[in-house]
Order: structure tokens, then sequence, then C-alpha cells
């Protein structure tokens, strides 16, 4: 059923689209039919994305551990530990994933303040690694790492923006990627990696220690930050989540939401 839930969602969006611009023009009658047709199929589709949504929900399972990825304090944004799904969706394997911002780097929404540099942030290009013991799967490093969308002004196009991303898929929604299958036969992903700082490719082993890459802002992401899942397989399109859990010195677990790790 996951592999359902992108063709469905894309084409419920696309169909809405067409019948709200339709709701707009002058029609003949033929194309109104055509248009009460369209919108029967989109309320259809629509049922298709909840059915889809329920039965793909991940029964919770022991977490994948990982050793910290992160060097420093690192703050949770989305956490697991808060809500499931973390992320407000099961797609693309986002039940339990978490979003990571260096502590150094605010995270409250300006009002009218304007897109920042990747570089302008604390958090951007420090170093990923990998976590645990396992092998390179797949790996996306083109991506470009735009400006922030941090301020309730630019809230309007992140919200378009991540929009289009998602119904390009998931390589639009995670910008630059590894994904590792780790030694226990389950796999991890990172996403929003540095564009050209993924220092690992498909084949690659990999210890918790390993570089994998660079904090970035590529995909759908409003500051540099690093998004971190567990998953069933490694295809990040058909994947159902898993639980995760980190490893640290001090600590065994998920921090919560403003939580510091």
């Amino acid at each position: 059923m996951a592999s359902l839930r992108q063709p469905i969602t894309t084409s419920a969006i696309f169909l809405a689209v067409v019948v709200g611009l339709g709701n707009l023009l002058p029609l003949s009658e033929d194309l109104a039919r055509w248009r009460s047709l369209l919108a029967l199929v989109v309320l259809l589709l629509v049922l298709g994305m909840v059915a889809t949504h329920f039965a793909g929900r991940p029964r919770p399972r022991a977490p994948v551990v990982v050793r910290a990825p992160l060097t420093g304090e690192w703050r949770a944004v989305s956490s697991p530990a808060t809500k499931v799904p973390s992320h407000g969706t099961h797609l693309f394997a986002q039940t339990w994933a978490i979003d990571l911002v260096d502590a150094r780097d605010s995270v409250d929404m300006s009002l009218l303040g304007r897109p920042r540099l990747p570089e302008d942030f604390a958090g951007f290009a420090m170093p990923v690694r990998a976590g645990v013991i396992g092998q390179v799967v797949s790996v996306h490093d083109k991506a470009r790492d735009h400006r922030s969308r941090d301020s309730w002004a630019s809230l309007p196009l992140l919200l378009v923006e991540n929009l289009v991303r998602g119904l390009i898929g998931h390589r639009g929604t995670f910008g630059n990627f590894v994904t590792i299958e780790a030694s226990d036969g389950r796999y991890i992903a990172y996403a929003h990696l540095r564009r050209e700082s993924i220092r690992v490719r498909p084949g690659d082993d990999v210890s918790p220690d390993t570089l994998i890459g660079e904090c970035g802002n590529s995909g759908a992401s409003s500051q540099p930050h690093v998004h971190i899942q567990a998953m069933d397989c490694s295809s990040l399109r058909t994947a159902v989540g898993v639980p995760i859990a980190f490893e640290t010195k001090t600590f065994t677990g998920v921090p919560a939401r403003g939580e510091v790790m």
C-alpha cells in the first residue's frame, strides 16, 4: 500500500487544481459535466489517500539504535518523542523521523525576516557521521542549498514550495541524502545534506564514525538541519518507517521537541 500513496496523492492534488480552475471559468454544458466527473474522481482519490494512510501505518518495533551522528549540541524540532507521525505524515517513511538543528541557531520564526544564506547558520556544513555499522545503498548530492524560509512572511512560499517538492517525489522532499543498510537489516536515511559534501558512495562499508557528509539546506527545508529516519527497506518512495533511538555518552533515546541532544 505504501507504493500507492505517492501516485494517489499526486493525482488527487493535480485533479483538485484542475477542478478548482474549472470553477473559476465559464464552461459549456459538456465541460461542466466533465468537471463534475473529475470532482467525483478527486473524492475517490481522497478516500484512497485515507485508506493508504491508515493501511500503511507501521506497527511499533524495537528502535534502530544510532550512535550520535552529530558533534556538539543539536535541538530537536520535529520529534517522534513528542508526536507520531513526527512530520504529520507516513509518506516517504517519515513516521518516526527527527529533525535536528544546531543549538546555536534559532528555530523561532521571525515576522518579516529576509531569507538568509545557508552559510549564515552555525549548523551549515557541520559534519554528519554514519552512526551505525552498515553499507551505503543510495546517495543523491546534486540538489542546491537554498536560502532559509524561517519567517512568517516566507511561510506561504515554504508551503507552496514543499507541496511542489512532494509532488516531485522523495528527491524533491529530501534534497541531498544518504541511505545506509544497518547491520540489523534495517535502513537509516540522512537528508537535507549540503550539496556535493557527501563523502560515500553506494557499496561503501561504514562504521559509526564514518563521515558521510555535511549538514545542509537542500530539499524541503526551512533552515539548515539534519533529517534522520529509520525504515524497513531501502526505497525512500515505498518504505515504511520504524522507530529510531540515539546513543550518546550520557543519553539513550530520542529528544523531545525543543530538547537538546
